[in-house]
């Protein structure tokens, strides 16, 4: 982190901002979380070489975003869909039935399953995480599980079976922004002022 906090101190001389020690320390820190130190020095190297950057970046994610651009909602479903559907194409129904693998101490078969890479996992949901990812494996789930994705990539037009994960992908991430995403939903309240409207629009009629 040292990078990070020689960089956030050469900015503060060029456009002669006094910082305290634990401001550097904060901005070191949200930096490191997001940039290798090669980023960061690039990051802020083009900040003040570009002439409409006047003043000291506030937030740091001014700098973050010279680098690395935020992937939005619509392509990391768009990239989630896609993982899926390669998924379905590689593996199919090995990742219902695993492959054997020997047998235990009590004689009962022991069955494994293997993602892309040759990697072994003991269940299916393992070795599908390291392939389409957590957003990949919660939309799997809601669609019925990996047997029943596959059957509906199988059985079903494939544009009508992909809009639907790719409408739930966008739906998770929007609910999974918000921290709402394990929560029984629930309906909405009615505001004091709605209350108030429903009141006189009654009397009125």
């Amino acid at each position: 982190m040292i990078a990070h906090k020689l960089s956030i101190l050469e900015l503060a001389a060029y456009y002669e901002k006094s910082l305290t020690d634990q401001q550097v320390k904060i901005y070191s820190e949200q930096l490191a979380d997001a940039l290798t130190d090669e980023e960061v020095m690039l990051a802020v190297k083009l900040y003040y070489n570009d002439p409409k950057n006047e003043f000291f970046p506030r937030p740091v994610s001014k700098l973050i975003a010279l680098v690395k651009k935020p992937i939005d909602n619509k392509d990391q479903a768009q990239n989630v869909v896609n993982l899926i559907k390669k998924a379905v194409v590689n593996h199919q129904s090995r990742w219902v039935e695993g492959y054997f693998n020997h047998y235990d101490n009590s004689r009962q078969p022991v069955w494994v399953f293997y993602n892309l890479k040759g990697e072994i996992f003991d269940s299916w949901k393992e070795a599908a995480k390291s392939e389409i990812g957590e957003l990949g494996l919660t939309l799997v789930d809601q669609l019925g599980g990996w047997k029943r994705v596959c059957e509906r990539f199988d059985q079903e037009p494939e544009g009508v079976v992909t809009g639907q994960v790719l409408r739930n992908a966008e739906s998770v991430m929007n609910i999974a922004e918000v921290g709402k995403l394990n929560e029984p939903p629930s309906l909405p309240e009615i505001s004091s002022l709605k209350i108030l409207n429903l009141v006189k629009i009654k009397q009125i009629e």
